[in-house]
C-alpha cells in the first residue's frame, strides 16, 4: 500500500502545477493531445473535460479535510463551468475537447455531473442556478437534438463530422448521460427524465450483455482480450460491437455504478465486475499501464496513457464503492506516481509513435510522450484526491521548470509558458509557444492545426 504522505506530496506538487494554468475566473486552460492524431493546440481555453475533473477533485479534498481553501477552489471552478452555459440553446461552450466544432454529449454530461457533485457544500443560490443549468441542458439540447427515440439512447453530437451522417451511440457518452439523469432526479424530480434514464439504462445493459456474449463466443483460443471489455460504440443497426477503448471503459463504469446504486439490478453489478476485470486484465506487464484499444480480437497496446489513467482509476474506485469488492491495482498506481516530473506534472503517454494511427511506427520518443496535458493531469488529480490523507495546501512547494531536450524535439514547461519545437517524426513535427494565462497560443504550427484551418474554410460551418 502506498503511504499517505507519499500521495500527499504528489498531490501537493500536482495541484501547484495545475494552478499555473488557472485563469482569474477559475477556469483551467490547456491544449489537448489526444490518443490518436487529433490535437487542439491553438485554442488553449478551458474545456468541460478538464473543468469537471478539477471541480470534483477540489470537492473531494474539501470533504476530506474541511479546509475552506479547497471549497473556494471547487466553487470557483464550478462557477467558471456554469458561466460557459448558453441559456438560449441549452449548450455549453467549449464542449468538444480536441475538436471544438462539437458540443458532444459526454462533455455536457461531465460538466453537469460536476456541478451536481458540489451540492453537499454550496449555497442555496448556486444550487438553484446549477439545477436550472442542468435541466436546461437536458431539455433544450439532449432531448431536442441528441435523443433517438427508436433506439432509446443518445447520439454522439448534434453534428457528427466523423460518421458520414450515420447515428452512432457511444457507450461512455450514454453512461455519463445516465449518471447525470439519475443524479439530477434525486435533487429535482422531473418525471420525463426518469423515464429517459430507465430507457438508457436498459439500452446499455442490453448492449453490454450482447457484447460480452459476442466476445465470449468468438474470442480466438490463442489469445485476445478479456470479454468484460466494453465496446466504444454501436451503430443504429446494433451489429458487431466496435473496438474497445480501455480509457473509455473506465469512464463508463461511473454511469453503470450510478445505475446499480439506484436499482440494485444484479445484471448491472455483473457488467461492472466484468468491466473491472476486463480492464485489469488489459495492462502491460512491463509498464503496468493500461493498453490503448483493441483491433478485431487483438490488443493495440499503444499509446498507453500515464496521467489519463486517472480516468480509469476513478471508475474502478467507484466500482469498489458500490459493489463492496476490492481489486489489486497498486502496482499501476505506483508506476504512475514514479513518473511525476520536476514541476509536479505527469506526462501524457508512453509509445505515442508506436500508435496504430502512425504511418511509420517506431520506438522513438516524441514530445507527446513527455508533454503534460492539463486535460489528462486533471483526471489523475481527481483520482489522487480520493486517495489523500489530510492535505494541507500551505505545504505546497513552488515547482521548478521542466525541460526535455532530445535529438528530435525540445519541450519546456515553466510556471507561465510552454514551448515545443519538434523536427520529426512528421506526425509530431511543429512549433508551439503559449502563455498559460492566455486563451490562444502565441505560435502554433502543426500539420493537424493547418489541416483544421483548411477544413474550417472548406466546410464553412460554424462551431456548435
Amino acid at each position: 500500500m502506498i503511504a499517505d504522505d507519499n500521495i500527499q506530496n504528489v498531490l501537493n506538487r500536482l495541484a501547484d502545477w495545475l494552478e499555473t494554468w488557472r485563469n482569474e475566473h477559475g477556469g483551467y486552460h490547456g491544449f489537448v493531445i489526444h490518443r490518436l492524431e487529433k490535437k487542439r493546440m491553438k485554442d488553449i481555453r478551458q474545456t468541460a473535460w478538464t473543468q469537471a475533473a478539477m471541480i470534483r477533485a477540489y470537492s473531494n479534498l474539501f470533504r476530506a479535510c474541511g479546509d475552506e481553501y479547497w471549497k473556494v477552489k471547487a466553487m470557483e471552478a464550478a462557477d467558471a463551468q456554469a458561466n460557459d452555459f448558453i441559456a438560449d440553446n441549452g449548450k455549453f461552450r467549449f464542449a468538444g475537447h480536441e475538436d471544438e466544432r462539437f458540443t458532444s454529449l459526454v462533455h455536457c454530461a461531465l460538466a453537469d455531473c460536476a456541478l451536481l457533485d458540489t451540492f453537499d457544500f454550496i449555497d442555496d443560490a448556486r444550487k438553484e442556478k446549477y439545477l436550472d443549468i442542468v435541466q436546461a441542458n437536458i431539455d433544450k439540447y439532449w432531448l431536442k437534438s441528441l435523443w433517438v427515440e427508436e433506439c432509446g439512447a443518445f447520439r454522439f453530437s448534434e453534428i457528427d463530422f466523423y460518421s458520414n451522417g450515420k447515428h452512432r451511440f457511444v457507450i461512455n457518452f450514454n453512461c455519463m448521460a445516465l449518471e447525470t439523469l439519475l443524479k439530477f432526479n434525486r435533487l429535482r424530480t422531473v418525471e420525463p427524465f426518469g423515464k429517459v434514464a430507465a430507457r438508457v439504462g436498459k439500452w446499455l445493459l442490453d448492449r453490454l450483455e450482447e457484447s460480452y456474449k459476442f466476445f465470449c463466443d468468438n474470442m480466438p483460443a490463442d489469445g485476445g482480450f478479456h470479454p468484460g471489455a466494453m465496446p466504444y460504440q454501436f451503430g443504429k443497426s446494433r451489429a458487431t460491437p466496435d473496438n474497445c477503448v480501455f480509457l473509455y471503459s473506465g469512464l463508463s463504469l461511473r454511469g453503470l455504478c450510478e445505475l446499480y446504486q439506484e436499482t440494485g439490478d444484479i445484471r448491472c453489478k455483473k457488467i461492472i465486475e466484468n468491466g473491472v476485470e476486463g480492464l485489469l486484465a488489459s495492462r502491460d506487464p512491463q509498464t503496468r499501464l493500461f493498453y490503448h484499444t483493441t483491433h478485431g480480437f487483438h490488443i493495440d497496446p499503444y499509446p498507453q496513457f500515464i496521467a489519463g489513467t486517472g480516468m480509469i482509476l476513478v471508475g474502478i474506485a467507484r466500482a469498489e464503492e458500490v459493489t463492496g469488492r476490492k481489486w489489486d491495482y497498486e502496482d499501476t498506481v505506483e508506476s504512475i506516481l514514479g513518473q511525476q516530473q520536476a514541476n509536479g506534472s505527469f506526462p501524457c503517454f508512453i509509445g505515442k509513435n508506436r500508435s496504430h494511427s502512425r504511418r511509420f511506427k517506431s520506438g522513438i520518443e516524441t514530445w507527446e510522450d513527455h508533454v503534460a496535458g492539463v486535460n489528462w493531469n486533471a483526471q489523475l488529480f481527481e483520482y489522487l484526491s480520493l486517495r489523500r490523507g489530510v492535505l494541507n495546501h500551505r505545504q505546497a512547494e513552488r515547482q521548478s521548470a521542466h525541460c526535455v531536450l532530445k535529438k528530435n524535439f525540445f519541450y519546456s514547461d515553466t510556471r507561465d509558458k510552454v514551448t515545443i519545437i519538434s523536427l520529426w517524426p512528421i506526425e509530431s513535427a511543429g512549433i508551439f509557444h503559449a502563455q498559460k494565462k492566455n486563451t490562444r497560443a502565441t505560435l502554433c504550427l502543426f500539420r493537424e492545426t493547418v489541416s483544421q484551418i483548411i477544413e474550417k474554410i472548406c466546410c464553412k460551418r460554424p462551431r456548435v
